[in-house]
C-alpha cells in the first residue's frame, strides 16, 4: 500500500506479477475517494492471485498446440495413433521441412520480460509456432518446399532478432517429420553446450567478431569427438540425416557424382586444379558444379565449420557403409 504523497496524491495498492524471478506485469488498485479497508485489500489479493495465474498461463503458453509440442520433446514413447489424432485435431502439418530455434532470452537484455520477448518473436515469425520450454523460447519453422531459401531467410531474421534483444539463439538441422522434434531440440541443446568452442573456432577462421545464432552444424565435429554423449538414437538420427544424404538423394545423374566431386574437392583442400586432374574434368566445370552444390543445398564451403562437418560425415559414411564407399570409387 502506498501514498498519498506529493507525487501521488491518493492511496493505491499494487502487486507485481512474476513467474519465478521473471517479471510478467503488475496490477494496481487506486483509491481516490475512499479509505483503504482490510476488506478492499482482501478483494485485491483475490484479484491479484487470479491475475497471477493468468500471467503464468500466458507466459508458459498453455495452448493445446504448445502442450502437444512439449509432449513430443519430453516423451519418446508417444504412440503413433496418439500422434496422428492430436496433430489432426490441432491442424498441424506432420511432414515437410521443419527447423527448430532455441532463443536463450534469459541471457539477454530483456531477461525479466519473457512474455514481451515471446510476443516480439511471434511478430518476427507470424507463420511459425512459438512456445516456451524450460528456460527458453522455441520457434518451430515449417515449409512445404523451397526450404533452403526459407532457411536462409529465417537465419537472417533470427540473427537480427537476437541482435536487437541482445540474446543468443541455437538452431537445429532441417528435419522432415514432426515426430523428430525431440531430436531437433537435442541438437539445439548441443549447439548451446558447445557455444564457447564454436565462438573460439569461428572468430579467427571466418572473421566473425560476434555471433548471435549458433547452428548444430557448427557443433557437429565437437559432438562427434566428445565421448560423453550416450544417446544412441540421437547419434543415429544425426548420422542418418546429413548433408551427404541429401546430396545422394538429389543426385542429378552426372557421369561424376556430386558426392564424389565434393569429396575430392574437400580432401584436396578446395584446390580446383588437382581436383580437376583427379576426376579428368575441366577446372571451370569443377568450379561451376561446386557452386551449384552450395546453392542447391544451402552450404557455404568458405566456412570452416561447414567443411569440418562434411569431412566428418564422409569419414563416418566411408567407415560404416559399403554402398556409400562405392559412390567414391
Amino acid at each position: 500500500m502506498f501514498g498519498p504523497d506529493e507525487t501521488v496524491p491518493f492511496k493505491y495498492v499494487t502487486c507485481v506479477l512474476k513467474d519465478g524471478n521473471s517479471y510478467a506485469g503488475h496490477i494496481v488498485m487506486v483509491c481516490n475517494n475512499h479509505n483503504v479497508t482490510p476488506g478492499m485489500v482482501d478483494m485485491f489479493r483475490i484479484l491479484s492471485n487470479a491475475c497471477q495465474q493468468i500471467a503464468s498461463s500466458a507466459f508458459f503458453n498453455e495452448s493445446p498446440t504448445a502442450l502437444f509440442l512439449r509432449k513430443l520433446i519430453d516423451n519418446a514413447r508417444l504412440t503413433q495413433a496418439y500422434f496422428d489424432e492430436q496433430s489432426s485435431l490441432l491442424g498441424l502439418d506432420t511432414t515437410g521441412w521443419f527447423g527448430l530455434g532455441m532463443i536463450d532470452y534469459r541471457g539477454g537484455e530483456y531477461s525479466e520480460q519473457p512474455s514481451w520477448v515471446a510476443s516480439m518473436l511471434q511478430k518476427t515469425f507470424p507463420d511459425y509456432q512459438v512456445f516456451s520450454y524450460e528456460d527458453s523460447l522455441l520457434v518451430l519453422s515449417f515449409c512445404k518446399e523451397g526450404h533452403v531459401e526459407r532457411r536462409k531467410e529465417d537465419f537472417e531474421k533470427l540473427d537480427a532478432f537476437c541482435q536487437e534483444m541482445k540474446c543468443a539463439a541455437y538452431a537445429s538441422d532441417t528435419f522432415e517429420h514432426l515426430r523428430n522434434l525431440r531430436f531437433a531440440f537435442a541438437q539445439t541443446r548441443i549447439a548451446r553446450s558447445y557455444k564457447s568452442c564454436i565462438d573460439i573456432e569461428m572468430r579467427p577462421l571466418d572473421n566473425i567478431d560476434s555471433r548471435r545464432v549458433f547452428h548444430f552444424g557448427d557443433a557437429f565435429a565437437y559432438y562427434c569427438l566428445d565421448g560423453r554423449e550416450t544417446d544412441p538414437d540421437l547419434w543415429s538420427f544425426c548420422m542418418d540425416h546429413t548433408i551427404l544424404d541429401d546430396i545422394v538423394a538429389a543426385e542429378p545423374g552426372h557421369s561424376i557424382s556430386d558426392v564424389k566431386l565434393l569429396y575430392c574437392y574437400l580432401f584436396n583442400e578446395r584446390k580446383t586444379t588437382p581436383t580437376a586432374q583427379q576426376l579428368h574434368m575441366h577446372r571451370n566445370n569443377v568450379l561451376y558444379r561446386i557452386g551449384s552444390i552450395e546453392k542447391r543445398f544451402g552450404i557455404d564451403l568458405g566456412q570452416f565449420g561447414t567443411r569440418e562437418r562434411l569431412i566428418s560425415c564422409y569419414r563416418y559414411k566411408i567407415l560404416t557403409s559399403n554402398k556409400f564407399r562405392q559412390l567414391l570409387v
